[in-house]
């Protein structure tokens, strides 16, 4: 899985880059943010990536008795023993929602890095935590967190650019974002749920308009 090896690749390539090598991968990262290559942000993204990926290669290699990290999400049919015994591959069960939290670190650090690769220093210096905001909040969602998805989106936008769709697609349209259906129809149900009826109804309509 690209979510288990992405971690560890980007911090060998980060100390080649700017020749900064550590004792290890862990300290390799606090060098990297002491000399100024990257930013608090970055730094603590990498590490909560790095920790991730360890804790899944860990339980997939205890899990397999040997280093094999196959996993599924299919936690209900992997957990049955008879499922190995009938053919099937014995495969270690990752919990959903570390895997979107795990991607809700990893895609917005490497979308951005891939979109500017030429000025990699510019990238990895920046707070990225406003620019993946539409990230977290469709990994909020999806994992069923209505709640905290409402905290994550109300922290991002004040009143005023939620309430005008003009000033909101202006705002998202800085970390390179546009008002999808998508996105309309996500904040939409996100805002319906909380009972902010009066916003909700705004991303709907602009949600059938795009669609018509």
């Amino acid at each position: 899985m690209i979510s288990i090896v992405f971690p560890s690749i980007l911090v060998y390539d980060l100390s080649i880059v700017f020749n900064c090598f550590g004792d290890s991968v862990w300290e390799t990262i606090e060098l990297l943010h002491q000399r100024k290559h990257i930013s608090e942000y970055v730094r603590d993204s990498i590490l909560f990536q790095l920790a991730c990926a360890c804790f899944v290669r860990l339980s997939t290699y205890l899990h397999h008795d040997s280093h094999d990290d196959r996993v599924s999400l299919l936690q209900t049919v992997q957990l049955e023993h008879s499922y190995s015994a009938k053919g099937g591959e014995s495969r270690w069960p990752m919990p959903g929602e570390l895997l979107f939290m795990l991607c809700d670190y990893m895609i917005p650090l490497k979308d951005a890095i891939q979109a500017d690769s030429s000025n990699i220093s510019k990238v990895l210096l920046l707070d990225t935590q406003q620019s993946d905001w539409w990230c977290r909040l469709q990994t909020m969602y999806y994992c069923g967190w209505y709640e905290q998805a409402y905290k994550s989106f109300v922290s991002t936008f004040d009143e005023e650019q939620i309430n005008d769709l003009e000033k909101f697609r202006e705002v998202i349209g800085r970390s390179g974002h546009k008002l999808s259906t998508v996105m309309c129809e996500v904040i939409g149900e996100v805002l319906f749920k909380a009972t902010k009826l009066d916003q909700a109804e705004r991303f709907f309509n602009a949600r059938e308009n795009q669609a018509n």
